[in-house]
């Protein structure tokens, strides 16, 4: 997981998700916005101001329309990251849009935890849509609190996570000591997206891997070549649009304390910067 670098939607389609919102936000209980947005949500997920979303919400993929979570599956959902079913003032809310796939928006569903706002203790409130509700029963909206799952959206995923190269694992790692809330919050984001569960993820990782050492060996050798520009930007080009690119990230950032990338990156320091 990488930030993703946010874009505008476009005024007219922000005007119609203001619109539905408000819809929702016009009922008086929470129990009514909740069912409201629950009904709103699939009759307007399949027009041109959704399309609008999602074009939008694909420019700022890590790659060509990859998961913003997982970096692997083509994305084909707006995921809510804030639940819709226990958060339903943010149904509409642009700012509250994920691209995901399937592969993580099915285990990620309605698990969310915060830490409260005036206590900071951590709460679940999941609870909220899987608790059975009969016609009496009056809602409480869930506690005020700031999201334990990392939003790429709107944090760098890299200062909580850090993958293990070194050891080649190719698993997401906690990179805070046990007990602390960068700790909680890496480890609740790793469970929830089930980022080292699914080995099709591991496995991707190892192959984006070897693939951009291939490249940047590729470009020193060409450097060393006396290479001309046009041949030294295809592996440049190919490492830029590559998959994975969490993996490109943290081989950068870890090139010192591995022998094989530490020789490369000497030889061609420039690439820090792609």
């Amino acid at each position: 997981m990488i930030q993703l670098i946010n874009r505008d939607l476009a005024p007219k389609a922000k005007g119609w998700l203001g619109k539905w919102q408000n819809i929702i936000d016009s009922k008086p209980t929470y129990k009514e916005q909740k069912e409201e947005a629950r009904r709103l949500w699939p009759q307007k997920s399949t027009t041109n101001t959704l399309a609008a979303v999602k074009d939008t919400l694909e420019l700022m993929c890590s790659g060509a329309k990859r998961c913003q979570y997982c970096e692997d599956s083509a994305a084909c959902a707006v995921d809510h990251f804030e639940p819709k079913a226990i958060f339903p003032e943010k149904t509409f809310a642009w700012s509250n849009h994920i691209y995901s796939c399937q592969n993580c928006n099915i285990p990620k569903a309605n698990k969310f935890e915060v830490y409260a706002q005036h206590t900071g203790n951590r709460i679940n409130v999941s609870h909220l849509h899987h608790t059975q509700q009969n016609k009496d029963t009056v809602l409480q909206r869930p506690t005020k609190g700031n999201s334990v799952l990392i939003n790429p959206r709107y944090e760098n995923p890299m200062m909580f996570l850090e993958l293990d190269l070194k050891m080649k694992s190719f698993h997401f790692t906690e990179r805070e000591q046990e007990g602390t809330i960068a700790y909680e919050r890496a480890f609740y984001t790793i469970e929830t997206l089930e980022l080292n569960k699914r080995d099709y993820l591991v496995d991707a990782r190892e192959a984006a891997y070897e693939n951009y050492l291939s490249l940047l060996q590729r470009y020193v050798n060409l450097k060393t070549s006396a290479a001309t520009k046009a041949e030294l930007n295809r592996p440049i080009l190919a490492i830029k649009k590559g998959s994975h690119v969490t993996v490109w990230k943290e081989m950068i950032r870890q090139h010192l304390n591995i022998q094989e990338l530490k020789v490369l990156f000497e030889k061609a320091p420039e690439a820090l910067n792609w």
